[in-house]
């Protein structure tokens, strides 16, 4: 007989020996089922991006080497950096003290003579006067 409808479980009483004496109970379930839900898979881990390593800084000068600035709008009473130039290339000349000092001279036209032979520091390999 049907066990009832939507249960989705049947029971069949069959007889042994076919007399219908000594019933015998045959139960089959069919369950309904629905289709499994699928799970979200997990991401595969990444890698660590590599780290980034730091820039050296672009070298300067040793210390105690100095760079000298001339600039047509300089003044020879300025301190020779970048923002307060000699305004004469003799001025600046005359502060270069030691081999790998560096005299920058920025665009424009200088006009004035220039006496090289007193000129008395010398270079060294690796620490030239520029």
């Amino acid at each position: 007989k049907d066990a009832g409808s939507g249960t989705g479980a049947r029971c069949t009483a069959e007889s042994r020996n076919g007399d219908g004496v000594g019933p015998v109970l045959k139960v089959t379930y069919s369950v309904a089922t629905s289709p499994p839900t699928p799970q979200p898979v997990p991401p595969t881990p990444q890698p660590d991006p590599p780290t980034p390593q730091p820039v050296p800084p672009t070298p300067g000068p040793a210390p105690g080497i100095k760079t000298i600035y001339v600039s047509t709008s300089g003044s020879d009473s300025g301190t020779g950096t970048s923002t307060s130039p000699f305004a004469t290339l003799a001025h600046a000349l005359s502060q270069v003290t030691a081999a790998g000092d560096r005299v920058v001279v920025k665009d424009g036209r200088y006009f004035e003579t220039l006496d090289l032979g007193d000129l008395t520091v010398n270079g060294e390999s690796g620490n030239p006067i520029v």
